[in-house]
């Protein structure tokens, strides 16, 4: 993967289902600076995203990391450093209500959110409407405990 350093004029990056490291994600985010989407779903071996990904993609707007399970809370927050994002996929990830509340704010600018499969969402933020007023896609198939009413505070949006 990293022979395509080679190649700093990249924008997107889809490496789904690789077994690469936090390492490669880190050299990959340096090498391409002028990345804009970067899918890396199912890379189960990722267990943290770099500090430094928004300042070495400034450009970043995509971001795709659903099945990544050893992905946490904490390292899931790490992407707030990356404002631009509008699309960002999290299905079936383990964050909290928390989570979603702490990315509804820090991402004014996104337009999908997919939460498919997240299991431990049992509420969606009532100010995701004001936060993420742009918002037109959100996905929350299988999100087995929210209630009828935290769906309707979509209603706002």
């Amino acid at each position: 993967v990293l022979s395509l350093a080679a190649c700093p004029e990249l924008t997107e990056l889809a490496l789904s289902g690789r077994t690469i490291t936090n390492a490669t994600v880190t050299a990959l985010a340096k090498a391409f600076s002028k990345l804009r989407s970067l899918d890396l779903a199912k890379c189960t071996n990722i267990s943290a995203i770099p500090a430094s990904l928004a300042s070495d993609c400034p450009d970043l707007r995509i971001v795709n990391l659903d099945r990544c399970t050893k992905l946490t809370d904490q390292s899931v927050l790490s992407l707030a450093a990356c404002p631009e994002l509008t699309e960002l996929a999290l299905s079936g990830r383990t964050i909290t209500n928390a989570t979603v509340t702490a990315l509804a704010k820090a991402f004014s600018k996104l337009r999908s959110l997919d939460l498919a499969k997240c299991t431990n969402i049992s509420a969606i933020p009532a100010s995701l409407a004001s936060d993420c007023p742009d918002l037109r896609i959100v996905n929350l198939d299988r999100c087995t405990k929210l209630t009828d009413q935290s769906v309707l505070s979509l209603a706002a949006c």
